[in-house]
């Protein structure tokens, strides 16, 4: 094996190996407050550094039962995440917003953040919560 291809297959291995290894853990999301069972409801997960508001880092979508819905996220590593729920009422995959661009589908958000004129947008900062060891399970509450 020549120098080049030898060192690409070092680079892969080490890369590969960082990928798996460390602990990981389980976070549950059991999201309540649903109206009804139109649409889907999506768990959004964000890591230190993103834009709550923008894309997600990992995203999951579940049925509304009994004004319930239950997420999992695996293969974490310990660390401060954020979450947001979206009751997507029209199924289309997105936060709808009315014409003062508010949102118009309820929503709602780890760390007991409330959307209200005082609570000012949501951030990382307000959401985030700490993960560590095997499982974690928290509730968010849909508005």
């Amino acid at each position: 094996m020549n120098d080049g291809l030898a060192l690409m297959s070092l680079f892969a291995s080490v890369v590969v190996g960082a990928g798996v290894s460390g602990p990981t853990t389980i976070l549950e999301v059991g999201a309540t407050g649903f109206s009804d069972a139109r649409g889907h409801a999506i768990a959004r997960l964000y890591r230190p550094g993103d834009d709550v508001v923008g894309a997600p880092w990992r995203s999951t979508k579940a049925e509304i039962h009994d004004g319930k819905a239950a997420f999992t996220f695996d293969a974490l590593s310990p660390g401060r995440y954020a979450v947001v729920v979206l009751h997507d009422v029209n199924d289309n995959g997105v936060i709808d917003h009315n014409v003062l661009r508010l949102p118009s589908e309820p929503l709602g958000f780890s760390n007991g953040f409330r959307l209200g004129v005082f609570s000012g947008m949501p951030t990382f900062d307000k959401l985030g919560f700490a993960i560590e060891g095997e499982h974690t399970a928290i509730t968010v509450l849909v508005r």
